[in-house]
């Protein structure tokens, strides 16, 4: 059993592993399949696999049994997904199969999009809401802390102020005690609030009365009225960030959506061709090397990379590695139709003239 999550969700992924790892993860933890898309999804994947009991999870394994035609058809159901259907069930198999063209990049230290502190207990040990008002309440302080650091290095601190406050909370689900899997169940809500006032507020006492009010309606929301919990974990976030959008300016990072913007006429494609992959790859090492050509000194890019290179492949490196695969690639290919003046061999030396 490989945990994803240990230490600092960092792990390496050996080749003759991946495919059973992949197989077998959780269809939660595919990028771009939330909630939402899992719920539209439930009924072809109930259709095409074995019926399973209420804790068990879908996995990479159980979309990829599932026709393509019926995800389309499921996905279509849902008016958001409708325009997109196509697109969107195409990425989550190839996904499913470890595969994803989208490049890697660098954001070269931006700022966080959210900041959360949490605690963890002994099964056991937080019992009732009471216990769990009690453990929350210490996470207030810190969350500030958190926050006003983050203020400190933010280039608009007037706008360093979150709009979405998220409690995640993780505790003992009684009925997957014998399930052979480790009982445990986190649930999380999510809601706005307004981080303007906490974050202007000059008071400590009336900065946590903020936190405490948002926070404290999550977790009534979350227990809907039970009294008798067992909590191991508990969460407390938050996102939305009003001065992200600098960030995101100056890194040049792209949202996944802008992946299915129109290049044609309005009409949605997904960039699975390879000459589109190489366009996409393109476009960004040349805006990558016009960011950096100030600070370090970088050979042209071509505008297409030479044949024989990956282009998903070279848009994860680096811009410097970018630039020096192309030049050895093209430099090989440059000679390689050349004649190669033949050498004598050695025996030239016993011939009689």
């Amino acid at each position: 059993h490989l945990d994803f999550k240990k230490p600092d969700s960092c792990n390496i992924l050996y080749p003759w592993r991946a495919k059973t790892i992949i197989l077998n993860m959780p269809l939660r933890r595919v990028p771009g399949l939330g909630s939402r898309t899992l719920s539209s999804l439930s009924s072809c994947l109930l259709n095409h696999n074995e019926k399973r009991t209420e804790e068990a999870f879908w996995t990479c394994r159980d979309l990829l049994n599932v026709p393509r035609h019926a995800i389309i058809s499921s996905l279509s159901e849902r008016e958001s997904f409708k325009q997109k259907c196509e697109q969107q069930c195409d990425v989550l198999l190839s996904r499913c199969n470890g595969i994803d063209t989208i490049g890697i990049v660098d954001d070269g230290g931006c700022l966080t999009k959210t900041v959360s502190v949490e605690d963890s207990f002994i099964r056991g040990s937080v019992t009732s809401v009471g216990g769990v008002k009690q453990k929350l309440g210490l996470l207030y302080g810190r969350l500030l802390r958190l926050l006003d650091q983050r203020k400190d290095i933010s280039p608009d601190p007037n706008r360093s102020f979150p709009k979405s406050i998220r409690l995640a909370i993780r505790a003992v689900d009684p009925k997957m005690e014998n399930s052979g899997r480790r009982p445990f169940r986190t649930q999380s809500k999510q809601d706005s609030f307004n981080g303007r006032s906490l974050m202007d507020e000059r008071d400590t006492a009336k900065r946590e009365s903020i936190l405490k009010t948002s926070a404290l309606t999550l977790l009534e929301a979350l227990f809907d009225g039970k009294s008798d919990v067992n909590v191991t974990k508990i969460n407390l976030g938050v996102t939305s960030f009003a001065d992200l959008y600098l960030d995101s300016e100056k890194s040049g990072q792209k949202a996944v959506s802008s992946y299915f913007l129109a290049s044609n006429g309005g009409d949605s494609s997904v960039t699975s061709s390879s000459s589109s992959s190489q366009k996409r790859c393109s476009i960004g090492l040349i805006q990558a090397n016009n960011e950096s050509q100030k600070k370090i000194k970088f050979s042209p890019v071509r505008k297409l990379p030479p044949p024989g290179i990956d282009p998903t492949v070279l848009a994860s490196l680096p811009i410097d590695i970018a630039n020096e695969v192309i030049e050895n690639q093209a430099f090989h290919q440059r000679y390689k139709g050349a004649k190669k003046k033949k050498t004598p061999g050695i025996e030239r030396f016993f011939k009689k003239k």
